[in-house]
C-alpha cells in the first residue's frame, strides 16, 4: 500500500506543477495580450486627438495670414475691425482674440477690445515669439505664457494661452508688425482633452517641449511640470528619452500620489506645430485592464484541478489541453469584447435635453457584443446643437473601433467649423486617407437653431431623416452625397428646413427598418412612419422606447442581424437670444 502511495505521488506532483506551470503562462500571456490590446487602443486616440489639434491650429494660422495680407489690416482702416471680427467669428472659437503689434512691438489693437483690459499701448517686443517673426519673417508658434503679459500687473482678465503669430509685411517686404491670435490651454483642454475617455479612469493630456502641462482633463493642471503632478521615475525616463523628442510609442510607468502607488499603460505620439513638438499621451490604469484577466486565472485554477483528476484515472490529457487553449483564447477575446464596448458606452451621451426648446431621446441595440452604430449631441454655442447618427460599414470590434474614430473627428472638426457640408467633407477625407480596412460610414450631422428652429444638415448616404410635422405631414431628408471614408474628394450638399413647435425629426439606422419577421419580411420604412404619426404626441422617450418594443415584436424568434439606433427630437418652442 505505502508503495503504491508514493507511486501515485510520484506521478501526481510532477502532473500537477507541469500543469499549473501552464496555466501560470497562460495567465501571464493573456495579461501580455491585454495590455497590448489596451495600448493600441490607447494610441489610436492619441493619434486622432494630436490630428485633431494640429488641424485647428492650422485653420487659425491659416486665417491669420490672409488677415495680414489685407491692406486694410496692414494700415488699421476703420474696416479693418469688421474684418478681423467676421473672421474671428468663422473661425467658431468664442474664446480666441485676435491682436496687433506694431514694428516696435507695441500692442496697437485688439479684438475684441474687451478681452484684456489695460492690453492696448504695452510693450510686448520682448517676447520670443515677436523678437523672432522680427527676425526672419516667419510665422511662429510660442510657447506657453501668460496672455497680457506677466510683467504687467494693471492688465485685467490675465489667462494662460499658446500665441499664433504672423509677420504683416507690406508689399515690398518691409516688417509692419505682428498679426497674433492666443489659444487658452482651457479652451484645448475643454475641446480636446476632456473629451478623450477610455474605460472607467483614462484620460488624455499634452505636454509642450519642457514637459509642461498644455493640456489636462483637471484645468488646475495646466502649465504645471508632469513630474509635479505625476512624481514617476518611468514617466521621467519615457519623457526624456522619447516623449519629449517627438517620438510615438507605449510604455508603463507608475504614479505616486499622496504616498500611493499606482501602475498605468500609456500611449504617446508627437503634436507637430512648426517647429514645436509636443506630445498627447493616453493613459489607463494597468489594474483596469489587468482585471479582465483575472477571472482567467480563477477558471485555469479549477480546470488544472479537473486536468490532474482526469490524468490519474488515465484521461486524455493532450486533447483536454487543446480544447482549454482554445476557450482560453476565446476568453481573452471575449474580455477584449468586453473593454471595446465599456469605451463605446462611454462615448454614447446619457443625459439627454427635456423641455423648452426641444426634448430628445435615443438609444442603440448592438446586434453584437459591440456596435458600429452610433449617435451623438452636444452644444455649440447657447443656441445651437450638432445632432449625429450614423452607421459603420462593419460590425464588432473593427466596426467599434472605427466608430470611435469617426466620434474623434466630429467633436474636434466640430471645434473648427460645425457647418454639416464642411464638416463631412473634412471627416471623409481624413477617413479616407486613413483607412487600411476600406471601411465606410454612413453619416447624417444636422446643426439646429433653438432661436429660429433652422435646421442646417447634410446626409452622406445615410437613410432619409423623417421630418414629422406638427400637422401630420412627414418629409424626407435624402442623402446629399455618398458615405464616408470612400473618395477622400467627395463633395456634400448642404440643405436646411425649419422646425415649428411640436414637429418631430426622426433618425435611424438600417437595423430598424430591415429587421425581419419569422416569415422573411422587412419592418421597411412605412411601417416605422406609421408608429410615429400614431404616436405623434408621446414625448421621445416613449416614442423611442415604444418604436423599439414594436419592432422586437415583429422580429419574434429571430436573431436580430443588425445594430438598431433610434433618435427622436421633438420642438417644443424656441430659445430666446
Amino acid at each position: 500500500m505505502r508503495k503504491t502511495v508514493v507511486l501515485v505521488l510520484l506521478v501526481l506532483l510532477p502532473a500537477m506543477a507541469l500543469v499549473l506551470f501552464g496555466a501560470y503562462n497562460v495567465y501571464r500571456h493573456a495579461r501580455q495580450e491585454i495590455k497590448v490590446v489596451v495600448q493600441n487602443q490607447e494610441l489610436i486616440l492619441a493619434r486622432q486627438t494630436a490630428k485633431n489639434i494640429q488641424d485647428f491650429f492650422d485653420t487659425l494660422k491659416g486665417q491669420l495670414v490672409l488677415l495680414a495680407r489685407l491692406k486694410p489690416v496692414q494700415q488699421m482702416d476703420p474696416v479693418a475691425d469688421h474684418i478681423v471680427s467676421m473672421v474671428r467669428e468663422s473661425m467658431g472659437v468664442t474664446r480666441v482674440t485676435i491682436f496687433r503689434l506694431d514694428a516696435n512691438g507695441i500692442c496697437t489693437y485688439m479684438n475684441p477690445a474687451s478681452a484684456l483690459e489695460g492690453v492696448i499701448g504695452k510693450d510686448f517686443s520682448f517676447r520670443p515669439y515677436f523678437q523672432e517673426i522680427r527676425r526672419t519673417h516667419k510665422s511662429t508658434i510660442s510657447d506657453y505664457l501668460t496672455a497680457g503679459g506677466q510683467r504687467y500687473n494693471d492688465v485685467k482678465g490675465r489667462f494662460q494661452a499658446l500665441i499664433i503669430a504672423v509677420p504683416i509685411l507690406d508689399d515690398k517686404g518691409k516688417f509692419l508688425g505682428v498679426l497674433g491670435t492666443d489659444v487658452r490651454l482651457s479652451y484645448i483642454s475643454e475641446a480636446y482633452i476632456q473629451p478623450v475617455r477610455m474605460g472607467d479612469h483614462g484620460y488624455a493630456w499634452m505636454l509642450d517641449g519642457y514637459g509642461r502641462l498644455v493640456g489636462h482633463p483637471n484645468l488646475e493642471q495646466l502649465g504645471k511640470l508632469s513630474q509635479a503632478c505625476v512624481q514617476s521615475e518611468e514617466l521621467c525616463r519615457l519623457e526624456r528619452e522619447h516623449i519629449l523628442r517627438g517620438e510615438e510609442g507605449c510604455g508603463e510607468y507608475t504614479r505616486v500620489y499622496n504616498k500611493r502607488h499606482e501602475d498605468f499603460l500609456v500611449a504617446f505620439t508627437p503634436v507637430i506645430l512648426d517647429d514645436r513638438h509636443w506630445s498627447v499621451l493616453v493613459s489607463i490604469p494597468t489594474a483596469e485592464a489587468e482585471d479582465m484577466v483575472a477571472p482567467i486565472f480563477l477558471r485555469l485554477a479549477i480546470i488544472s484541478g479537473s486536468i490532474i483528476l482526469l490524468f490519474t484515472l488515465g484521461g486524455v490529457v493532450i486533447a483536454q489541453k487543446a480544447l482549454q487553449a482554445q476557450r482560453l483564447k476565446q476568453e481573452v477575446i471575449n474580455k477584449e469584447l468586453e473593454f471595446t464596448r465599456q469605451i463605446q458606452e462611454s462615448i454614447l451621451p446619457t443625459r439627454f435635453p427635456q423641455g423648452e426648446p426641444f426634448c430628445l431621446y435615443a438609444h442603440n441595440i448592438p446586434a453584437k457584443m459591440v456596435s458600429g452604430d452610433f449617435y451623438d449631441f452636444f452644444q455649440i454655442d447657447p443656441h445651437q446643437w450638432a445632432l449625429v447618427i450614423a452607421d459603420v460599414s462593419d460590425k464588432g470590434m473593427p466596426a467599434a473601433l472605427f466608430m470611435s474614430s469617426v466620434h474623434s473627428l466630429i467633436r474636434g472638426i466640430s471645434c473648427q467649423d460645425w457647418r454639416p457640408a464642411t464638416m463631412l467633407a473634412r471627416v471623409n477625407q481624413q477617413l479616407s486617407e486613413e483607412n487600411p480596412a476600406c471601411m465606410f460610414v454612413t453619416l447624417f450631422f444636422a446643426v439646429l437653431d433653438t432661436r429660429t428652429g433652422i435646421l442646417l444638415y447634410a446626409n452622406g448616404g445615410h437613410l432619409p431623416a423623417l421630418w414629422l410635422r406638427a400637422d401630420g405631414v412627414v418629409e424626407k431628408l435624402a442623402h446629399t452625397g455618398m458615405a464616408l471614408g470612400i473618395d477622400p474628394a467627395a463633395g456634400y450638399e448642404q440643405k436646411q428646413v425649419i422646425l415649428n413647435p411640436n414637429d418631430l425629426l426622426v433618425l435611424y439606422t438600417d437595423g430598424i427598418t430591415e429587421a425581419q419577421s419569422s416569415k422573411g419580411e422587412d419592418f421597411g420604412l412605412s411601417r416605422l412612419e406609421e408608429i410615429i404619426k400614431i404616436r405623434q404626441q408621446e414625448d421621445p422617450q416613449a416614442l423611442v422606447n415604444d418604436t423599439l418594443e414594436e419592432v422586437k415584436g415583429f422580429s419574434l424568434r429571430v436573431a436580430q442581424g443588425d445594430d438598431m439606433t433610434l433618435m427622436i427630437l421633438k420642438m417644443e418652442g424656441k430659445s430666446e437670444d
